[in-house]
């Protein structure tokens, strides 16, 4: 509802050009892992752009550190830490991906970055889910 449909068409056009483009030439000099760059660059391209205009629509303040800096630092401890296990298996996999969600909420709390507010509004959201399906 905010009436900018024109905009979201206009930043998706400019990301299909660009993904074109990039397809075009990387792709063919780095194969899968050019795709993949692709891939991130177009998503950051229309995340740049489509949070642009709605900051500028709502007139929303964001905190840059909080919404950016520590969730980008915390995954980074996380994925560091993670980077040192083996995963050869299912289960060895399954283990990684608890370490890595347990270690990205902890450096994410030991940085301020995770809010009692947050804790609360993630659990009501399980709270609800869970009256879901008990009223089924």
């Amino acid at each position: 509802g905010l009436n900018e449909q024109l905009s979201s068409m206009k930043y998706n056009i400019i990301d299909a050009a660009v993904s074109l483009v990039l397809v075009t030439f990387l792709l063919p000099v780095t194969g899968i892992a050019g795709y993949v760059i692709i891939i991130c660059t177009s998503e950051i391209l229309n995340f740049i752009l489509s949070l642009g205009r709605l900051v500028k629509i709502t007139k929303f303040k964001i905190n840059v550190s909080n919404c950016f800096i520590k969730p980008i630092f915390a995954a980074l401890v996380s994925c560091t830490v993670c980077s040192f296990l083996h995963t050869n298996s299912t289960a060895s996999l399954t283990i990684a991906i608890i370490v890595q969600i347990i270690v990205y909420v902890l450096a994410l709390t030991l940085v301020k970055g995770l809010t009692k507010d947050d804790v609360r509004w993630f659990r009501k959201i399980f709270k609800k889910d869970a009256e879901k399906c008990t009223n089924m």
